[in-house]
């Protein structure tokens, strides 16, 4: 990722009244980001912002472009990314390591947010973006759950789609040996 050097303070202000995250708050609240701390990067295409096992403990708002969330060797997709979403919000809640890898699918812009910043935020500008990163949770697990249930569905149906196919095929079995011992 590499870094992007200068941004004016009053565009960054904009960039953040645009950002739903940050919506709720006030433009004086949001002006509580105009710090150093606050990174904006540009990742190329194929570049990962965050790799599965890695410690370390940012959360990232992608500005632009797309991002994958995979997991494992195998890379099981677990949901894209689009602009105004945050990601990475696990391991920098919990401090524990990375769970999936993020990449991105197409040249983005991120803005990389640390413990330093969600620290020196005022206590109701943090509870705020807090609420907001835990509704955030809620609507993927949701997400999720309804994926999930989707696909115990579709296994539903196909299980009961093999279950006749076998039955009708232990039918011919039968047939074929009473046909058999008739002949």
């Amino acid at each position: 990722m590499k870094k992007i050097e200068k941004i004016n303070a009053l565009t960054e202000l904009e960039i953040f009244s645009r950002i739903p995250i940050f919506q709720s708050l006030s433009a004086s609240e949001r002006s509580c980001f105009l710090t150093d701390d606050v990174v904006f990067f540009i990742v190329e295409k194929d570049e990962y912002v965050i790799r599965q096992n890695d410690n370390d403990h940012y959360f990232y708002i992608l500005l632009s472009g797309h991002l994958e969330v995979t997991k494992n060797a195998n890379n099981a997709l677990i949901a894209y990314i689009e602009p105004g979403q945050f990601v990475g919000e696990i391991g920098f809640i919990t401090n524990q390591p990375r769970t999936a890898h993020v990449k991105a699918l197409e040249k983005s812009v991120v803005i990389q947010i640390d413990h330093n910043i969600m620290n020196r935020l005022p206590i109701k500008v943090r509870d705020q973006l807090k609420d907001q990163i835990i509704t955030g949770l809620v609507e993927r697990i949701s997400h999720l759950n309804d994926e999930l249930i989707e696909s115990h569905e579709i296994q539903n149906k196909a299980d009961k789609t093999n279950e006749g196919s076998s039955k009708a095929v232990i039918q011919l079995a039968d047939d074929w040996e009473n046909t058999g011992k008739t002949g």
